[in-house]
């Protein structure tokens, strides 16, 4: 993974966010660092290959600060807020077994800055289902 990783978790997210985007956005994607190697992303099996990024999530902001504070607050179990889909996917009775294996205190976001986040959105959607012949697990079509 080239993009540097955040933990969700970290008290200073939004400081971090903050200090290298300021209000600007892009791409985010959200990932779990390795049980064996924590400055490793855990590798992902797709249905046509691994996924060596570990992509659980492709979101885009328009303001980093804004949308990523929202995806923490829906992520962390003491704050369960309902402010983002990702989190109420993840919090789902559906997706129980992929947090088991993807739990929260692992979970970390990387991101793509970009002047048009909803083109570079599409666009990164639409290459990783021709990789990986579907979407990241918590990107799923309803």
């Amino acid at each position: 993974m080239n993009e540097e990783a955040y933990l969700i978790t970290s008290e200073d997210l939004w400081n971090l966010i903050n200090e290298r985007f300021g209000d600007k956005g892009g791409v985010y994607k959200l990932h779990c660092l390795s049980v064996s190697d924590p400055n490793r992303i855990e590798p992902l099996s797709r249905l046509l290959n691994v996924d060596n990024e570990g992509v659980l999530y492709i979101g885009k902001a328009i303001s980093y600060l804004d949308r990523v504070i929202n995806l923490k607050k829906s992520l962390l179990p003491k704050m369960k807020s309902q402010g983002h889909i990702c989190g109420r996917r993840y919090w789902n009775d559906t997706y129980k077994t992929l947090r088991v294996r993807y739990p929260v205190e692992r979970l970390c976001i990387s991101f793509v800055q970009s002047d048009s986040p909803e083109k570079l959105e599409k666009e990164e959607l639409e290459s990783y289902c021709k990789r990986f012949g579907e979407p990241p697990p918590l990107n799923r079509m309803e």
